[in-house]
């Protein structure tokens, strides 16, 4: 199978280039770009293929092909194929912001809806699903390496692409144009062989289309408020880390080896946790532990200094210097996670601080632009209310009924506090043993427990809730007959370590397939909220700006409060119905200006 391709780059070569496209109806497209920021950078040139053949347009042609390209996407005879094609639509918005794909087809959902624990790069995937052997295609960071060696340049962050050999770059994007183009057809197949065709069309692909308008909207800072927040921070950090100086005498809080003889040998500390080497760990918890042995206060400033240190390089600075017009831009991944939840890069908006004084200080600085509102509105314990549907936990689905608090209820039935009762149901709910429900519990400010205490509190808790123990050996039933276990819309966990004969990888798939059961059904919930509520919201003039696991965040103007609330709350709360689940789901809504002012503790 060999590629056969060119470049186009004058305008007036373009009705050759048509021509010679002919009439195929699947059209594989991918953009080289300045960088990876769909807003800020521009594109170079862009891949272009159908099933014979690629080309690379570059130049005044990438302009001249527009109204062409326009007309072939938007017909729904069309197949548009792309891998992860959700970052080649939006620069295909910075070309022509009116272009609408018809009929996207994205082969890197496909593939991770055929087996999400396959590969998704396409250096890896393309000669594997094609067949290809004793071959080595560059990947970008590679053509970048030979740039800098034949250029000299000295550190690869000084390459751009601009300073690449165009032939290289042109073959390099023709190239994964043809490869999406030459996969889609087996991966459909696959895709129909597997049950899971419909939920590419109907549901991934219409939903790669939501995720696209929400990073576009991206996320209104309050710039004063971040300048605020750097000075007042920075000043805490300075304090705490002249005041650490003259403590430790100037042991370096940024190296492991420095803390670890500070602590464990010059202050004469014992080790509580260690390294995957085995060294004395200075993680947080292990510092947190020492807090209350540590006589001098050093642990307690460290935790401190690494605090201030987090929130001002991961958010504050960062934000400022990725502001573009008063917004940030983030992506959300259809692929990121393998319960299909969505995960969130570049910046992560979903790991934003939601507790604690400096967490609500920090989301101050997010807001909505002048005239307009926010709207953070959250499902209510779903994941609790799903595990109660699926095992018919009748305790549960009494109390939820009745509008009762399931931690509670927990602490009554085990006859523990309500903060160790809710950490048991969360620890069933991601398979957590008693080792990793004591760190639940540390981490949360609270007094460890013994593993002993534990393992008590947790069998007490299977007899408290004795068909949560039929549900699971249901569920692993299931999967070891399957091979996979499906989410409530159908996506598919696959897991077959559940075969294995090998304990511990048979016990850790086993901890994975409730916990992929319940966090993807989780998903599921709040993705069909998302499809529902998208179309909705140009009636109101309002956006969709992030979904941070069971929370939407929009805005809207103020004169729109009212109907739109009513209308995202209606859409979330169809899901009860649409998956005939036998226990009342709940929203709570909170409106604001700013983030911080919006956001309720979630209990």
């Amino acid at each position: 199978m060999e590629l056969n391709w060119r470049i186009v780059q004058d305008h007036w070569d373009i009705p050759y280039f048509i021509e010679e496209f002919g009439r195929d109806p699947r059209l594989g497209f991918d953009f080289e770009t300045t960088g990876l920021h769909y807003i800020r950078d521009k594109v170079h040139g862009m891949g272009i293929a159908n099933q014979s053949r690629a080309w690379y347009l570059f130049d005044s042609a990438l302009e001249a092909v527009l109204p062409w390209l326009k007309d072939k996407m938007e017909s729904p005879e069309t197949e548009t194929v792309g891998h992860n094609i959700k970052f080649d639509y939006h620069f295909l918005k910075q070309l022509d912001p009116s272009i609408k794909i018809n009929n996207p087809i994205d082969t890197q959902i496909a593939q991770h809806l055929i087996d999400e624990n396959e590969s998704l790069k396409l250096k890896k995937l393309a000669p594997r699903r094609l067949g290809l052997t004793d071959v080595n295609f560059p990947d970008f960071k590679e053509l970048q390496r030979i740039t800098k060696k034949e250029k000299g340049f000295k550190r690869m962050d000084e390459v751009s692409i601009w300073d690449m050999d165009l032939d290289m770059v042109a073959e390099y994007g023709a190239r994964d144009a043809w490869f999406a183009v030459q996969m889609w057809p087996g991966m459909y197949w696959d895709l129909a062989q597997h049950d899971q065709l419909d939920l590419f069309t109907d549901i991934e692909m219409p939903f790669m289309e939501v995720l696209l308008h929400m990073e576009r909207n991206g996320l209104y800072l309050h710039l004063d408020e971040l300048y605020r927040l750097r000075k007042n921070w920075s000043s805490q950090l300075t304090k705490n880390l002249n005041k650490w100086d003259e403590l430790t005498d100037e042991v370096n809080p940024q190296s492991n080896q420095q803390l670890q003889e500070y602590f464990y040998k010059e202050l004469g500390l014992p080790i509580t946790r260690t390294t995957k080497g085995g060294n004395a760990s200075v993680d947080k918890l292990s510092i947190q532990r020492l807090k209350y042995l540590d006589n001098t206060g050093s642990a307690e400033l460290l935790l401190k200094i690494r605090k201030y240190s987090k929130l001002l390089s991961t958010y504050v600075n960062s934000w400022i210097s990725d502001m573009y017009n008063g917004y940030i831009y983030g992506n959300f991944k259809q692929t990121g996670t393998v319960t299909w939840r969505l995960s969130s890069s570049n910046p992560n908006l979903q790991n934003i601080p939601a507790h604690g004084e400096l967490g609500s200080q920090l989301r101050l600085a997010i807001g909505a632009p002048p005239g307009h509102e926010m709207l953070v509105i959250d499902y209510s314990q779903i994941e609790l209310r799903l595990v109660a549907a699926y095992a018919e936990v009748s305790s549960l689905l009494s109390l939820f009924k009745g509008g009762g608090d399931p931690h509670q209820l927990t602490a009554d039935l085990v006859d523990v506090k309500r903060h160790i009762a809710k950490n048991l149901n969360f620890a069933w709910l991601y398979g957590a043993g008693p080792r990793k429900f004591c760190d639940m519990v540390e981490e949360k400010g609270y007094p460890r427990p013994s593993e002993g205490e534990a393992k008590g509190w947790m069998k007490q808790f299977e007899t408290a809730y004795p068909e949560l123990i039929d549900f699971k050996d249901e569920v692993l039933r299931r999967g070891r007959r399957r091979g996979y276990v499906k989410t409530i819309w159908g996506h598919r966990r696959h897991l077959p370590d559940l075969r294995s004969s090998n304990n511990s990888e048979r016990y850790r798939a086993e901890r994975q397939a409730v916990n992929a059961v319940i966090q993807g059904s989780a998903g599921d919930v709040i993705k069909y909220a998302m499809l529902q509520i998208s179309p909705l919201l140009a009636d109101y003039d309002a956006r969709m700006h992030l979904q941070v696991h069971d929370e939407l965040v929009f805005t809207y103007p103020i004169h729109a409060k009212e109907q739109l609330v009513a209308m995202v709350t209606e859409k979330m709360l169809e899901v009860e119905e649409v998956f005939k689940l036998p226990v009342p789901i709940l929203t709570e809504a909170n409106t604001a200006m700013k983030w911080g002012e919006a956001k309720h503790d979630k209990d």
